[in-house]
């Protein structure tokens, strides 16, 4: 257990652990982080998740190199799949078989690169600065 408050659970997915933020209850909505120096799920939602939390349950994966997401030494990033992959095992261990979801910068080109590859598990998309 710790205090820090941007360590959720950790969720095993692809060969690693994913730390995740899962808060709330109903329908799901999960919120993609951008990338950049020090960029995690919290310090990128951390004033949002509370206040949807109370309508929505809300996701915030650390996306694979970033944040505090486990990142093999061996691992191979290929393009938007590794992230695909990841969100898609988020999904999966939380048994959320569909899910809007919120991406910023970064985060929303992966919704929208989630979106084409598996249309089935993608609700509404709210996208700020896709790239």
């Amino acid at each position: 257990m710790t205090d820090n408050p941007e360590i959720g659970i950790g969720i095993p997915t692809c060969g690693y652990t994913t730390n995740c933020h899962d808060v709330g209850a109903g329908s799901p909505v999960m919120l993609l982080h951008g990338s950049g120096a020090g960029v995690s799920g919290w310090a990128n939602w951390r004033g949002l998740m509370p206040e949807m939390a109370k309508r929505r349950r809300v996701v915030v994966p650390d996306l694979v190199g970033f944040g505090y997401t486990d990142t093999p030494a061996d691992f191979e990033f290929r393009f938007l799949d590794s992230w695909v992959d990841q969100i898609l095992a988020v999904l999966d261990a939380l048994a959320i078989e569909r899910t809007d979801i919120v991406g910023n910068s970064f985060g929303g080109s992966l919704a929208l690169w989630l979106a084409r590859r598996a249309p089935e598990r993608t609700g509404r998309l709210v996208l700020m600065g896709p790239g």
